[in-house]
């Protein structure tokens, strides 16, 4: 991804014990197995006022799809360790971020049935939740997250933090074990609360910070950096992504014959970071310019309300069947009862069982039939638009262009006449 604009040197987080000379930034990807003398080894990086981009998560799918069998229930969680304290800044414990306005659709359909479900951790955001220099979302439309954690800091943290992402205002937390295994997103979505703050999903520092480790390097550091050991700064340069999976191709592209197409803007994004830190941004301005594909938000928005009333629909009509099931088991499980007179109501319990079955599914179809009436005449309506529009300005240009040859013939035939 980024390996075709930088010269990339990989290091290995097991013997993360120094920074290699002439690294001009460091990006770290969660986290998550770090020792403390790899910890000290990035405080003194900080320390040093290198640029550093640190990708934490509090759940990483990529890692946790890449476990063995063993190893499926263990935590894939990341954050800021003992940096966090000396900081004021950390990533919210054992919880995700989920926002019903930004969430990918899902389809969890079965036999040949589509069934789109918002998946509320999973975010396509749009360029209007980038904040921060307007250089960063240069050439950046789509920004998409997995699972992302939210950013707190401290309120007697004394750096200077600017917000780079910011989630939408309907934008809420959700507990990480709702997420780790067989996650529900219709339920997700039923008990989904907004936050009263914004949920912060990236954030850069900057100012004076103090060391993690003012006492020099922890038990089992191999040595001191050349130079001595730092304690503190005051050209703090720290970028915090509360998301890792958002370097994962399989979250933000598709798989073609000619390998791997970006679906959103990840790298665009990422690079504008690593540009904007190290001096680079105007040069990356030349290449960041494309063709601008701008989002049907009124559709985005039919679509996203069509869809929450079909649910609402869905769930009242599935709640009304639920009851009636009770009603049959509660019926069948009477010892009171007579059994002819059981038997009678039992029959038209199922009778009637199956005649609101019949009628909630022919209900359930009429509004998914209903969304879609509405969502593709408004498309229809678009797209005429869009089509007859090169026709209409043509079609006033030569009105107008036939108008000014009247008039400027006007004043000859006046003096002819004369």
């Amino acid at each position: 991804m980024l390996s075709a604009s930088y010269d990339l040197v990989p290091l290995d987080p097991a013997r993360f014990d120094r920074v290699p000379p002439g690294l001009d930034a460091l990006m770290v990807v969660h986290p998550d197995g770090f020792a403390d003398a790899a910890w000290a080894t990035l405080d003194q990086a900080l320390m040093a006022g290198l640029p550093v981009l640190l990708f934490a998560d509090p759940f990483s799918e990529a890692t946790a799809l890449r476990r063995p069998p063993e190893r499926l229930f263990a935590p894939a969680a990341s954050g800021l360790g003992p940096l966090a304290a000396s900081l004021g800044v950390d990533i919210t414990a054992r919880q995700v971020v989920g926002d019903p306005e930004a969430a990918v659709e899902v389809d969890l359909g079965q036999g040949g049935r589509r069934d789109p479900v918002r998946y509320l951790p999973w975010l396509d955001l749009g360029a209007d939740v980038l904040s921060g220099p307007a250089r960063l979302a240069a050439g950046v439309d789509t920004l998409s997250l997995a699972t992302a954690g939210l950013i707190e800091l401290a309120p007697e943290a004394t750096l200077t933090a600017t917000p780079l992402v910011t989630a939408g205002p309907q934008a809420g937390p959700i507990a990480v074990q709702r997420v780790a295994v067989a996650p529900d997103p219709r339920a997700l979505l039923a008990d989904h609360a907004a936050q009263d703050t914004p949920a912060v999903l990236a954030l850069h520092l900057s100012g004076a910070a103090v060391s993690a480790f003012p006492d020099g390097p922890p038990a089992g550091a191999d040595a001191e950096p050349p130079d001595g050991w730092r304690t503190e700064t005051d050209a703090l340069d720290l970028t915090v992504i509360a998301d890792s999976d958002l370097l994962d191709d399989r979250f933000w592209t598709v798989p073609t014959e000619d390998g791997w197409t970006p679906v959103t803007d990840n790298a665009r994004w990422i690079a504008n970071l690593l540009d904007d830190r190290l001096g680079l941004i105007d040069l990356s301005g030349l290449y960041a310019r494309s063709i601008d594909e701008r989002p049907f938000t009124r559709l985005e928005h039919l679509r996203r309300a069509a869809e929450a009333e079909y649910r609402d629909r869905e769930d009242a009509l599935l709640a009304d069947l639920a009851a009636a099931e009770d009603e049959l088991r509660r019926l069948s499980a009477d010892p009171e009862a007579d059994p002819a007179t059981l038997t009678d109501r039992l029959g038209e319990t199922r009778a009637e069982l199956r005649r609101r079955l019949v009628d909630t599914r022919q209900e359930l179809r009429a509004v998914r039939l209903a969304l879609n009436r509405d969502i593709d005449r408004a498309e229809q309506t678009v797209v005429l638009a869009v089509l007859a529009a090169p026709f209409a300005a043509v079609a006033l240009l030569a009105a107008l262009a036939m108008l000014a040859r009247r008039w400027r013939r006007l004043p000859a035939l006046g003096r002819r006449r004369a």
